[in-house]
């Protein structure tokens, strides 16, 4: 999943950049939002602070720690 058309602000100290490829959530591939935005309330419900992408950009591969909102 392509990060794109997204606040800018909204990302700032996220470690997510526009035009970063969303590959997995939590050890789990994933390939379109409905997917991110689901990890996202299982992360709500068991009270988690964060998720954990595995994101590929031009650099390569890197893991980020995603905070729940």
């Amino acid at each position: 999943m392509v990060i794109s058309g997204v606040d800018a602000a909204k990302l700032e100290n996220s470690g997510l950049h526009e035009g970063d490829i969303i590959v997995q959530v939590n050890q789990k591939d994933v390939w379109n939002p409905e997917h991110v935005s689901a990890a996202l309330d299982e992360a709500k419900q068991a009270k988690r602070e964060s998720i954990l992408m595995l994101v590929e950009a031009a650099e390569g591969f890197r893991l980020v720690l995603f905070p729940v909102p």
